[in-house]
């Protein structure tokens, strides 16, 4: 016959043992007076202890020494965690190991993040030199004037125009970007006009 612990029965007797817990325990001291003895001593220290603490002094305040005791075991906590990581980073520091082969020293997304830059940047380099190659074509003119755009290439030509009488608003870029805003004076309505040059 197997006995349930010490421990068992006495949780069981002051009443601390989960309910789980406490059905086989109280299944076994149905048939075991030796167990059922110690239940029983374990019931008359709790019941000693507990007319112990009846007789203590008035004014006695349970919640502040119930926190005081939490503080202390929260400070006992944390200064253990601080003394495992201390003797963790001595621990590292004391390795033969060279620090540039330790691997969790460096972080791969700063690298990451100048690679991504790096490449944005050659890609706008490019892409804008490749632009400015076609803009200095010389076989290419675009004129604006405030009656609005037109793009000539040799003996060919395409203007675009402004049915406005006082003109319209023209910005040219060096990017070979000719654009024409005007607002009709009849209806209201503004009319862009954007030209590229590739």
């Amino acid at each position: 016959m197997r006995h349930p612990s010490s421990e068992s029965l006495a949780l069981l007797a002051g009443e601390d043992l989960s309910m789980m817990e406490a059905i086989p325990v109280r299944w076994h001291l149905r048939g075991c007076s030796i167990c059922r003895g110690e239940l029983e001593a374990a019931s008359r220290s709790i019941l000693v202890m507990r007319t112990a603490v009846m007789e203590l002094p008035e004014g006695l305040d349970w919640d502040s020494l119930a926190a005081e005791m939490r503080g202390n075991i929260n400070v006992g906590l944390e200064a253990s965690q601080a003394i495992s990581s201390f003797s963790k980073s001595d621990s590292k520091s004391d390795s033969k190991s060279d620090f540039r082969t330790d691997r969790s020293m460096f972080d791969w997304r700063p690298a990451v993040a100048v690679f991504a830059i790096a490449v944005v940047t050659v890609m706008g380099w490019f892409l804008n030199t490749q632009r400015a190659d076609h803009i200095n074509n010389p076989s290419i003119l675009l004129e604006a004037n405030s009656q609005g755009i037109e793009w000539k290439q040799g003996n060919t030509a395409l203007a675009f125009r402004t049915r406005s009488e006082e003109g319209s608003f023209v910005t040219v870029d060096t990017k070979g970007v000719a654009s024409s805003r005007y607002v009709d004076s009849e209806t209201g309505q503004v009319a862009i006009t954007n030209v590229y040059v590739d």
